[in-house]
């Protein structure tokens, strides 16, 4: 989703609660913004420390970052549970979460 302009993907997810069957499954991983500016320091810095410890070199980092922007536009852990829940999903919970990643399962 969080590749899918922002202003397409509530249509996008309505579309798949629509298609599934009752007690079907959506299952959806995505980056995630920080709920406040702290928090979204924090992600990055953590990230980052992750992507160098990994044998990124800093200029292999921020070319990457440079590379999405415009094109990832990730919501925030609340923003995408609005959207699951707008689109009639009720049961829904995080099974993944590691920094800025969170994988969710909604439940029709």
């Amino acid at each position: 989703m969080q590749f899918i302009r922002p202003m397409i993907r509530q249509n996008v997810i309505n579309k798949i609660y629509k298609n599934l069957k009752w007690g079907g499954a959506f299952i959806m991983f995505e980056k995630i913004r920080g709920e406040d500016a702290r928090f979204q320091d924090i992600y990055i810095s953590l990230y980052n420390d992750f992507k160098e410890k990994s044998k990124f070199t800093p200029n292999e980092i921020f070319e990457k970052q440079k590379s999405l922007r415009g094109i990832l536009e990730p919501f925030s852990n609340y923003g995408n549970v609005t959207l699951l829940k707008r689109a009639g999903f009720r049961d829904i919970s995080t099974i993944y979460h590691n920094i800025c990643f969170k994988g969710y399962l909604a439940i029709k």
